[in-house]
């Protein structure tokens, strides 16, 4: 592909590779906000149609929806689109599907053998574990920057990569922050 990724993006689509070459079926990848856990979910998509696999990106809002669907589109990968007033595409090996419509949909939900989950911390919530359990054979990558005992308890705490906050900004990806403490009366 056209795109540059960060070292520890390549890493973290090599760790969940491997998971799944041992035999994983449920993989969560950890990194703080601003460290493109999209971009290593684009990555991921890349790989898997090589491989001949059907993938579905999962998230629930407009805005990550039509990031994703561009960032797919820039590095040449055709999708459709599974939201509220929309649906494109469905035969394409890949799809984009914002989770609250995707469960309204089950029945007629795209084949999927690689479904990518963003903002995963979310799996507690009914919505978001009846669309993921509807894929029992696929293997399910969580990406999260706040993993929640749901989440590890859901996935059976295989956490395959964590790209640590402290560490981002030593690596110059994120800032560092102070705290302020204001006295009022």
């Amino acid at each position: 592909s056209n795109m540059l990724y960060r070292d520890y993006q390549l890493q973290a689509v090599d760790a969940a590779r491997t998971a799944i070459m041992q035999g994983h079926r449920m993989i969560v990848l950890v990194a703080p906000c601003g460290a493109g856990k999209t971009v290593v979910a684009l990555r991921t998509i890349e790989l898997a149609i090589r491989r001949s696999s059907k993938v579905l990106f999962l998230t629930h809002t407009e805005e990550i929806i039509g990031q994703t669907s561009a960032r797919l589109s820039a590095i040449g990968i055709t999708h459709g689109v599974i939201k509220a007033g929309r649906r494109t595409a469905l035969n394409l090996p890949v799809q984009i599907a914002s989770i609250p419509t995707l469960v309204r949909r089950l029945d007629t939900k795209p084949p999927a053998n690689v479904v990518l989950i963003d903002e995963v911390q979310h799996i507690g919530s009914r919505t978001w574990r009846a669309v993921a359990d509807a894929y029992p054979s696929a293997v399910i990558i969580g990406l999260t920057a706040t993993p929640s005992l749901h989440t590890m308890g859901y996935f059976n705490k295989n956490l395959v990569s964590e790209y640590r906050y402290e560490r981002s900004v030593a690596d110059g990806v994120n800032v560092g922050y102070e705290v302020y403490r204001i006295r009022t009366q």
